[in-house]
Parts: C-alpha cells; sequence; structure tokens
C-alpha cells in the first residue's frame, strides 16, 4: 500500500464515527430573548424561549406558551441586548472630537474640539439603540464520514438535509 492511502484509511477510521448533525447545536438558555420569523408571516414573532425539539420550538408570549413547528421557522435568533446609552455617549464623543481635529488644524482655532465632543456624546446618547440579535443555526443537516473500499480505499461522505 502507498503511503498516502494508509493515512487516508487511518484518517477514514478515526473519523468513521463522526456525525456532525445541526439538531445537535447548543440551544439558548432557556429564558432568552429570542425572535422567530415564521414563513408566510410578515411580521417575527418575539418572546422568550422555552425548549426546542426535534419537531418544534416552544416560546412563551406576554406569558403565553406557544409552540411552533420547526418546519415553519426561517429564522431563529437570540437577543445580545441593546447597546448601553454611556457607550453611546462615548463613541459620540470620540467622532465629535474626531471631526474637529481637522477643522481646528485648518483653522487654527483648537477651542472648538470640546463642544464638537459635547454636541457628538449628546448625539449618541439621544439616538435610540437597536436590539443586536444573533441568529441560531436550527438547520437539519446530517453530515457522515465512513471508510470505504468499493473502488479502491477511500472516504465515503454523506450529506442529508
Amino acid at each position: 500500500m502507498q503511503p498516502t492511502r494508509i493515512r487516508i484509511v487511518l484518517g477514514a477510521l478515526a473519523f468513521s464515527s463522526v456525525i456532525a448533525s445541526a439538531d445537535e447545536v447548543a440551544a439558548p438558555a432557556a429564558g432568552s430573548r429570542v425572535r422567530v420569523d415564521l414563513s408566510g408571516e410578515k411580521r417575527p414573532l418575539t418572546g422568550k424561549y422555552v425548549v426546542l425539539e426535534k419537531e418544534s420550538l416552544a416560546i412563551t408570549i406576554d406569558g403565553v406558551m406557544r409552540v411552533i413547528p420547526r418546519d415553519q421557522i426561517e429564522r431563529l435568533a437570540v437577543s445580545g441586548g441593546r447597546p448601553s446609552r454611556a457607550r453611546r455617549a462615548l463613541v459620540g464623543a470620540a467622532i465629535g472630537a474626531a471631526a474637529a481635529v481637522p477643522a481646528a488644524a485648518f483653522s487654527g482655532e483648537w477651542h472648538i474640539e470640546g463642544p464638537l465632543a459635547m454636541l457628538g456624546a449628546v448625539i449618541g446618547f439621544s439616538l435610540p439603540a437597536r436590539e443586536n440579535w444573533y441568529a441560531v443555526d436550527i438547520g437539519r443537516v446530517h453530515v457522515t464520514c465512513l471508510p470505504s473500499v468499493q473502488r479502491g480505499l477511500g472516504i465515503t461522505v454523506a450529506v442529508a438535509f
């Protein structure tokens, strides 16, 4: 046997029991705020995560539990929260100060940096913050790797959707 084929066979044997399944993706923590986009619906459902099972997803919306069949779910996202007002004010102040530097350098009047930084902080603080959403993969893709000897030594990869 050639060394390359031996490596392929050993690799195939090592990974012969590897089965990757999107059904086994780590679920969000219980009580997490989730957004569910359903097929055929214009507006997503937003509620608290209860459980994700093989055939359905359970969430609570205003204290009422709703069970959604998995085949109706287009997207599932978990909330990452809203950015803090203090952070937005700091970013706004930094942008205001950075915008003032070229103007001050060009005009020679450095006393405009403070007011522009303050204006940026006020704007950053007062703008509405959008909630950050992070997608959760709940697909049903199965990948199986097995050693094969039908056409010589190799690996058979099967993908099922």
